[in-house]
């Protein structure tokens, strides 16, 4: 099968595993579909650890996009608020500072019935539409540039 040229990292968090393979399951689907290079796997503890290590692949320039994937689960204090704020702020940031697309794929949700329906079959999946969104925005920089 011919390949597209795109390079891409996913960096998917162990913490919620049960729900962030699914993801990551979700975001290999996409792009054994578009016929795209297997993307790089990196496993981080959890959400939290997304950004650096999203970061330290981007600064490689071995990488198109970079998908981020990973499970915060509202739990009985403000830790849930700090986590999901920073993640998605850093992430935001990096992608700017890097000139790259990150799909944002880490989900924010009140309870596990919400992550586990997020993380469904098809291209309902939060880890399909994460990587398809970093894919889109990839090729258009690749066009303009």
């Amino acid at each position: 099968m011919n390949r597209e040229d795109l390079n891409g990292v996913v960096v998917v968090a162990r913490f919620n595993e049960f729900v962030t393979e699914r993801l990551l399951e979700g975001a290999a689907a996409f792009c054994e579909r578009e016929g795209l290079t297997p993307p790089t796997v990196l496993r981080v503890p959890g959400a939290w650890e997304i950004p650096l290590a999203v970061d330290r692949a981007l600064a490689t320039d071995r990488f198109d996009y970079a998908v981020a994937l990973g499970a915060v689960i509202r739990g009985e204090t403000y830790h849930f608020d700090v986590l999901s704020d920073e993640v998605t702020r850093a992430l935001s940031e990096i992608s700017r500072a890097r000139a790259r697309p990150i799909g944002m794929g880490v989900l924010t949700v009140e309870n596990v019935d919400q992550a586990v329906v997020r993380a469904g079959d098809g291209s309902a999946n939060k880890g399909w539409e994460a990587t398809l969104a970093a894919v889109d925005l990839a090729r258009l920089l690749r066009g303009i540039e």
